[in-house]
């Protein structure tokens, strides 16, 4: 899972340096499509401002400048988010990945919203109902979508140990396995009787050893028997007087 992750990650930031390297290779080979999609972008309008005024320009810039402004934060905001998705790659822990993921979105889209605030209060900002419209629509997908990602990432995640651990069952739910399983029933009086076989042969080889004594008695009588009489020493004495 982390190899995937990771070859995911790794090529997303591959992908957006290759892009962004195609995008300033077409603005060298002066690529019509290209300068006609910035120059379009220059004079869109979001909440009664134009883009590159949302992004900080003056209503005094020219067009030529607002569009190296807008180059210069694409190629800032494409360079660090590329950066970013490289670094998620070789981070090893799932949830420190999808931290750095998760605040990563939820950072930039507060501070864009927090500053389209302030530019609208500082400004004294005339809104149209349309422009209304798309700020009400911009604060509460940006809050929906910031307190999401929070909410997941304050998630704990189910230990994998608690999840190992069995239910200890019951001295009734044993009673029953015991019931119901006649193969350790047969396994149980197989080895009582092996164990008895055991038994009797071990008392069956000290039977002999039990013996040994009564011979060694008979042995000792045998010899009395054979000795000679102290009585007979005598008698063989006055025979040679």
């Amino acid at each position: 899972m982390h190899s995937i992750s990771r070859a995911f990650f790794f090529s997303l930031g591959t992908i957006l340096f290759l892009v962004l390297g195609l995008f300033w290779i077409g603005l060298a080979l002066d690529f019509s499509a290209l300068e006609n999609f910035i120059i379009n972008l220059c004079y869109s309008r979001f909440i009664g401002y134009t883009i590159p005024q949302v992004l900080g320009a003056e209503s005094s810039h020219t067009v030529v400048e607002q569009v190296f402004r807008l180059k210069i934060i694409c190629t800032l905001v494409v360079a660090l988010y590329g950066s970013l998705m490289l670094i998620i790659s070789n981070v090893k822990v799932r949830k420190t990945k999808l931290l750095i993921l998760y605040y990563s979105i939820v950072i930039p889209l507060l501070f864009a919203l927090s500053y389209v605030w302030i530019k609208l209060i500082d400004d004294d900002h005339i809104l149209l109902r349309s422009h209304k419209v798309e700020l009400s629509q911009f604060t509460i997908l940006s809050l929906v979508i910031s307190v999401i990602l929070i909410l997941l990432s304050l998630k704990k995640e189910k230990s994998k140990l608690s999840e190992s651990v069995k239910k200890i069952p019951t001295a009734d739910e044993l009673k029953i396995d015991l019931e119901n399983s006649p193969l350790d029933l047969e396994t149980s009086s197989v080895e009582a009787e092996k164990s008895a076989s055991s038994i009797a042969e071990s008392e069956g080889a000290e039977e002999p050893n039990s013996d040994t004594p009564k011979a060694v008695e008979k042995e000792k009588t045998e010899i009395e028997v054979e000795s000679p009489q102290p009585d007979a020493l005598p008698e063989a004495k006055e025979d040679s007087g």
